[in-house]
C-alpha cells in the first residue's frame, strides 16, 4: 500500500516551524521511531478528516521493518470512548523524545484484534517532523492558561509570579516589574510549580538571564532546572507532555472558532 502525501504538522505544533527537520531519510527515520517504541512514551493521535479536535493517548507496539509498518496500540479516551476506524482512515501522530517532538501523518493499513484489545498497523511514513530541544521544546504557557509559581531565595525573599513557558530543561516566569534583578548562574532553591490537576512540582534552578518587558510591565526571568534526579526529570518531561496537549487542543479549538 502506498504512502499517503505527508503533510507538514506546523499548524499542529508549537510556533516554532522555522526549526522543524523533515526528516526523509528511511535511515534515520527508522531510528527515530524504534527509539521512540524503546522509551514507552505516550503518543497523542488526531484525525484530520473526521472534522474533531478529539485526541487520543496511546503508545507504539512495534516497528515491522521487513513489512514497513507501524503497530499502534488501542485507543481510548479519558471517559472510555474510542474512534471508529477502518483501512486507509489518515491520522497525525505526535509524539516526544529526549526533549525533542516527533510528528507525521500517515494512515491506518490494517484494524485487528488481539486477545481482546484492538491494534491498528500504520503505513510508514514518508516524512517525521523532527522538532529540536530547547527553544523549540518550549511551551508557551501563558497563552493558554496561568499557571502560578514561588519563588524563595535570599535576596528577594519569597517572590509570586506566574509561569511564561516550560521546557525540559528550564521555565521562563513573569514577576513584578519592582523585583530585584537576579545575576546569572544565581541559585534559587525554592521554586514551586502550581500545576493543574497535580500537585506542586518543587524544584531548585539556575538563573540564565532577568529581562524587563515594558510591552508586559513584568520582568521576565529564564532560569534553568538544576539538582535534578532521574524521578524528577521524568516528572517534569511528563508535565510538559500533558501541557503541550493541552496547549494543541487549545489551539485546536481557537482555530475552528476562527475558521
Amino acid at each position: 500500500m502506498a504512502n499517503p502525501q505527508s503533510q507538514k504538522l506546523n499548524n499542529s505544533l508549537p510556533t516554532y516551524e522555522q526549526q522543524v527537520e523533515h526528516v526523509s531519510s528511511r535511515v534515520r527515520r527508522l531510528e527515530l521511531l524504534e527509539r521512540l517504541i524503546r522509551s514507552h512514551h505516550f503518543i497523542t493521535i488526531s484525525f484530520p478528516e473526521s472534522g474533531s479536535d478529539q485526541t487520543y493517548i496511546t503508545t507504539f507496539m512495534e516497528c515491522d521493518v521487513v513489512h514497513g509498518v507501524l503497530k499502534l496500540d488501542g485507543l481510548d479516551t479519558p471517559d472510555g470512548g474510542a474512534p471508529v476506524v477502518n483501512s486507509g482512515t489518515l491520522l497525525k501522530v505526535l509524539a516526544r523524545l529526549d526533549g525533542a517532538v516527533l510528528g507525521f501523518q500517515t494512515s491506518v493499513e490494517e484494524v485487528g484484534e488481539s486477545d481482546g484489545y484492538p491494534f491498528y498497523r500504520l503505513v510508514f511514513p514518508d516524512i517525521i517532523d523532527h522538532l529540536q530541544r530547547r527553544n523549540a521544546y518550549r511551551v508557551p504557557i501563558d497563552q493558554f492558561c496561568d499557571i502560578s509559581v514561588i519563588i524563595e531565595q535570599k535576596d528577594i525573599g519569597i517572590c509570586n509570579s506566574t509561569l511564561h513557558d516550560i521546557s525540559t530543561t528550564g521555565i521562563s516566569i513573569w514577576l513584578a516589574p519592582t523585583t530585584p534583578v537576579l545575576p546569572q548562574l544565581t541559585l534559587i532553591p525554592q521554586c514551586s510549580i502550581q500545576l493543574p490537576d497535580h500537585e506542586s512540582m518543587i524544584c531548585a534552578v539556575e538563573v540564565r538571564d532577568a529581562k524587563y518587558n515594558g510591552v508586559q510591565n513584568k520582568l521576565l526571568l529564564r532560569a534553568r532546572f538544576t539538582g535534578l534526579n532521574r524521578s524528577s526529570r521524568h516528572e517534569i518531561a511528563t508535565v510538559v507532555a500533558q501541557l503541550e496537549r493541552k496547549m494543541i487542543r487549545y489551539k485546536n479549538i481557537q482555530s475552528h472558532a476562527e475558521g
